[in-house]
C-alpha cells in the first residue's frame, strides 16, 4: 500500500522544489535571489510541466509493480500510523502551499473573495 504513496510523495517533493525555485527566481515572491527582468519563468514553467508529464508517465507505466501486497489490518498497526503521519504532513504541506501563494494572488477574484470573508469573520 505504501509503494504508491511513496512514489507520489517523491514526485510531489521534487515538483514542489522546482515550483519553489520558480516562485523565488521569477519574482512572484520578493527575494534577493530573484532575477531581474528575464524570461527565466517560461523555462521553469516548461520544465515543471515536462517533469509532471514524465512523473505521470512513469507512474502509469510502472503501476503494476506498485500494487499493494497487503492492506492495513488494524488502526494501531505500523502501516496505519505511518499513513496517519503522511496525512498530517500532507495537510501541513497544503496549508503552507496555499499561504505562500495567497499574497501573490491577491489581485485575483478568488483571493479577493477569500480575504473579504476572512476579514468579515475576524472583525
Amino acid at each position: 500500500m505504501m509503494k504508491t504513496w511513496n512514489i507520489w510523495l517523491l514526485f510531489s517533493t521534487f515538483l514542489l522544489c522546482i515550483f519553489g525555485t520558480l516562485l523565488t527566481r521569477s519574482g512572484m515572491v520578493s527575494s534577493v535571489h530573484a532575477f531581474g527582468q528575464s524570461s527565466i519563468g517560461t523555462w521553469f514553467w516548461s520544465f515543471l510541466a515536462l517533469v509532471l508529464v514524465v512523473c505521470a508517465t512513469t507512474f502509469v507505466v510502472r503501476r503494476d509493480h506498485l500494487k499493494p501486497e497487503h492492506s492495513i489490518e488494524s488502526l494501531v498497526s505500523q502501516e496505519s500510523s505511518f499513513l496517519f503521519n503522511i496525512l498530517v504532513l500532507l495537510a501541513a504541506c497544503v496549508a503552507v502551499f496555499c499561504e505562500t501563494l495567497l499574497p501573490s494572488s491577491r489581485n485575483s477574484r478568488w483571493a479577493t473573495r477569500l480575504l473579504s470573508r476572512r476579514r468579515s469573520t475576524t472583525a
